[in-house]
């Protein structure tokens, strides 16, 4: 219907003169400018996308708000944002809509409208950010009180926002192209860091964080005194119907349960990640780790995560030094996702590269 032109004709009736009908506008974007016409006032490819919805959905109080606001999109953009932001800040998000929504982001983390300026011409040299899916995690709950929570803790171990900038923008360049979102990656160093920095801080009263700025090198470093952190064998005791759930003879591999907090720290020293910071969860069954043995090798080479909300779900499926599982290892984690009735919940496995 997007293409009959008269629908088009209708929809020119029923909207303001000044808003301009995209090709590619639809019956569900005519419902939500009816209701909301202030979001003609920004770029398509923003308010069309799942992102911005979804968060304008959960956003109850901003949506109330919405309707009172003038019709300029100076004011529109300063109200998503909760901050007066810089006219030529503005116009470059306008003008590449795909940072649009990271600047909600950028805005909780740079006060000063220059360095955030900056961090966005910076940013804007991944081409992989145009793809709207690369950046979904870091938008996710951006109305939401603890938004952005992890990366602010980690601000506060910067001498300065410029600094922080630096490190922010080298974090985007340096990640691995094998990652598949970008976002995830991120915001999964950035948690581990404020993670195990925190336990290593209740562990040691005198615990001193390292003069270490890159982001990705402070990960690896921090590893190195939590796995070192000597702590007491505890044995991750499992029923006989947990055994039959999670662990698995497949054709590459053996999937099994971590047996012990010191068998997990073993494989995150394997691995470079900080899958040991996770022994405690895992004893407390709040979630499932899952080793993956190479039957060539007899060496762990990947860990998932499974947690059970409203059922079985893998979450996370990482290899060494977080990255995500090759094509053939996905094909063998699927199956035993499929075979132990485990629904896949994360953008580690690609479920067209194995279809």
């Amino acid at each position: 219907m997007k293409e009959d032109l008269l629908f088009k004709e209708f929809a020119k009736q029923l909207l303001p003169e000044w808003f301009h009908i995209p090709e590619s506008f639809c019956v569900n974007d005519l419902a939500v400018y009816l209701r909301y016409p202030h979001l003609g006032l920004l770029p398509y490819e923003v308010t069309s996308s799942l992102s911005f919805r979804d968060e304008l959905r959960k956003a109850k109080k901003k949506r109330k708000e919405l309707p009172n606001l003038p019709f300029k999109r100076k004011e529109l953009i300063n109200w998503l944002f909760d901050i007066p932001i810089p006219k030529r800040e503005q116009k470059y998000i306008c003008e590449h809509p795909h940072l649009f929504l990271l600047d909600g982001l950028l805005t909780k983390l740079f006060r000063n409208g220059d360095i955030r300026y900056k961090v966005l011409v910076k940013l804007n040299e991944i081409k992989r950010l145009e793809d709207p899916w690369e950046l979904y995690y870091l938008t996710e709950g951006m109305y939401e009180t603890n938004y952005a929570k992890s990366f602010l803790a980690l601000r506060s171990h910067f001498t300065s926002e410029k600094q922080f900038a630096h490190h922010f923008v080298n974090l985007f360049h340096g990640t691995q192209l094998t990652d598949y979102f970008l976002s995830e990656r991120l915001l999964g160093i950035v948690k581990d860091i404020m993670r195990m920095w925190h336990q290593l801080e209740e562990l040691h009263s005198d615990f001193i964080m390292p003069k270490v700025y890159d982001i990705q090198e402070l990960h690896d470093t921090l590893m190195i005194p939590f796995l070192q952190v000597e702590k007491p064998y505890q044995e991750i005791l499992y029923t006989k119907d947990e055994k039959n759930k999670m662990e698995s003879d497949m054709p590459m591999s053996d999937f099994l349960l971590a047996k012990s907090n010191h068998e997990l720290i073993e494989a995150g020293s394997l691995l470079n990640i900080c899958v040991g910071s996770y022994a405690e969860a895992a004893l407390q069954k709040k979630l499932y780790i899952v080793l993956i043995r190479s039957k060539e090798s007899g060496r762990i080479t990947h860990c998932l995560e499974v947690i059970y909300k409203r059922g079985w779900a893998l979450v996370q499926a990482k290899g060494k030094y977080n990255q995500i599982p090759e094509a053939d290892m996905q094909e063998d984690i699927q199956r035993y996702c499929e075979q132990k009735g485990i629904t896949i919940q994360t953008g580690d496995i690609q479920i067209e590269l194995v279809s």
